[in-house]
């Protein structure tokens, strides 16, 4: 089998996070700008509340 997979991410809805990801024909792309999966200016721009 050449692709394999379950892709789902069509099925939700779009936010920052979603933006910085993408998955072209079966291969997840990531953008890998900052820590982990590039999320560092998404998670910069919530409002954080200490608890």
């Amino acid at each position: 089998m050449d692709l394999c997979g379950l892709a789902t991410d069509h099925l939700f809805a779009r936010d920052s996070f979603f933006e910085r990801l993408s998955a072209v024909g079966g291969v997840l792309a990531v953008d890998r700008a900052g820590t982990g999966l590039g999320f560092n200016e998404v998670l910069d721009k919530l409002a954080w509340l200490k608890l």
